[in-house]
């Protein structure tokens, strides 16, 4: 936007012949060119952070960062420019009107640079064939599989939406684990009770009411995986990952913004993902935290307490 509003300012004082916004113009080139340099410095550990967002991948970060690094060496170019305009003003030389029309050119290639390839950018992260799947037609709308309500935002009625709501497996409960205090180390059990809106009894941790991360669930099948990003030759034991619930036979990112049903009685709300944190390099050792990256499980808020116990089936209910 500052390049924008720079170019504007810029181009009314050149058709105009105005001195005063020909300078203002190109004082705001100099600065839109200061003030983007933090943004370009700190871009590599803004990725890192976006990596974790949904929807992100590494080819949309790829794409923006080639558009974000045209886009900024032409606003650099510009501000140089500017600058020699400026001092050239002060000067009343007369090429300073030359230069300060490069420096308008610069400033409308960089602005047009960046908008063009992050358009461009955007479009190719999503492929082709999952446009087309968002688009139903009257062909396979009689393919459809019927699913549950879908609770996320969007088009419901999409072969896309009603595929992710999708999910008739099963799941079970292969191991629960309590901390007893900070730091502790986790204490397996064949039985707990987990209380409404609060916490499994026996657990340390005292959540708030309302909370996201009440109790912590992971994917039994990713403690080999974990495992074998360590080189280890067996899989990690569970109590280890320092999380709540072991549940095999159900991917758990499939069940993000979904309500699960653990045995009779418990009810929980999918909330997000746990991701991990520096105390897994401590655990697991060097690499440990990257090893656990994608793998950290799931954060649920109890909707309904009760009794759980190891080899209760896991179910989607909402």
């Amino acid at each position: 936007m500052g390049s924008l509003f720079a170019l504007v300012l810029l181009a009314v004082g050149l058709l105009g012949k105005n001195t005063t916004l020909v300078r203002a113009g190109l004082v705001a080139v100099l600065a839109a060119g200061v003030l983007c340099l933090p943004a370009q410095l700190t871009g590599e550990g803004a990725s890192e952070i976006a990596l974790n967002l949904p929807r992100v991948s590494r080819a949309l970060i790829a794409n923006h960062e080639a558009a974000a690094e045209q886009g900024f060496w032409a606003l650099e170019g510009a501000a140089a420019l500017a600058l020699f305009a400026l001092l050239l003003l002060r000067n009343a030389s007369p090429r300073a009107r030359l230069v300060a029309v490069l420096a308008l050119v610069a400033t409308g290639l960089s602005f047009g640079l960046l908008a063009a390839r992050a358009t461009w950018a955007a479009k190719s992260a999503t492929p082709k064939s999952a446009r087309a799947l968002a688009r139903p037609t009257n062909s396979n709308a009689s393919l459809l599989p019927a699913s549950m309500a879908f609770p996320f935002f969007g088009d419901d009625k999409s072969l896309v939406a009603k595929l992710l709501a999708t999910l008739p497996q099963t799941g079970r409960i292969e191991w629960i684990g309590q901390r007893p205090a900070r730091r502790e180390p986790l204490v397996a059990v064949l039985e707990a009770e987990l209380k409404t809106d609060s916490h499994l009894l026996g657990d340390h941790a005292r959540p708030k009411a309302g909370g996201k991360r009440q109790i912590t669930l992971i994917q039994h099948e990713a403690l080999a995986s974990v495992a074998s990003f360590l080189g280890l030759p067996e899989p990690i034991a569970p109590g280890r990952l320092r999380r709540n619930l072991a549940v095999s036979g159900l991917n758990l990112l499939a069940l993000k913004n979904r309500q699960i049903q653990i045995g009779e009685e418990v009810l929980l709300d999918i909330t997000g993902e746990c991701h991990p944190c520096s105390r897994m390099e401590e655990e697991l050792g060097p690499g440990g935290y990257n090893a656990m990256r994608g793998h950290g499980g799931l954060t649920a808020h109890i909707a309904q307490g009760g009794f759980i116990r190891v080899g209760d089936v896991v179910r989607v209910v909402g």
